[in-house]
């Protein structure tokens, strides 16, 4: 079997370093939008809510039994919980995304009711101990099933207003590499939260 020289390496290296410099510079708007939308939709919501409390209502805390539900979830569970629940954001690609913006600022508003909610009954610092590590992975991974779904409106919309040519084989091979991203992101935040913040 023929071994690779190093000179063939560095290629190889500098091709992929290319790739994705060049990946990341025809993505990163449609990025920048998703992620900035859900992030205003949740702490819009959180500050909102804040303002807008007269007193601190008191919710309900868990029970043992509800916390052994929760620490029994497996990882698995909750990479398929996360996935059926990102669903409508993956099939907004059919209306070029307007369904998916939708779904992304409802999903934002829900996480930051959610956060405040729980808030009455843990300290900031557990809040942060057991969602900011996973919480990163999937606000990327939301943001990545997004930024697919939105791309091909923001091809149209190039198409119309820059005179860009319509979809052609890169624009597919970049919602590609932008679906595989979203599983692995959403696969790593089920692993962090399923296998490494139970035992925080």
């Amino acid at each position: 079997m023929r071994m690779i020289n190093k000179s063939e390496g560095r290629l190889n290296i500098q091709l992929v370093r290319n790739f994705l410099i060049s990946f990341v510079r025809r993505n990163i708007w449609v990025f920048i939008f998703s992620v900035s939308l859900f992030l205003i939709s949740l702490f819009g919501t959180i500050i909102i809510q804040v303002l807008e409390e007269p007193t601190v209502s008191n919710s309900p805390t868990l029970t043992s039994g509800e916390e052994l539900e929760i620490n029994e979830v497996v990882w698995f569970s909750i990479f398929k919980h996360n996935f059926f629940m990102l669903t409508p954001v993956l099939l907004g690609v059919f209306t070029l995304g307007f369904i998916s913006i939708i779904y992304l600022v409802l999903q934002g508003y829900l996480l930051g009711v959610s956060i405040y909610s729980i808030a009455h009954d843990l300290s900031f610092l557990t809040i942060i101990k057991y969602t900011l590590i996973h919480g990163i992975f999937e606000v990327v991974a939301i943001s990545l099933v997004a930024s697919f779904s939105i791309k091909p409106g923001y091809i149209v919309i190039n198409s119309i207003f820059r005179s860009k040519n319509f979809i052609n084989k890169q624009d597919l091979l970049d919602m590609l590499c932008l679906l595989i991203l979203y599983v692995v992101f959403l696969f790593s935040a089920s692993i962090v939260e399923g296998l490494v913040e139970v035992y925080l």
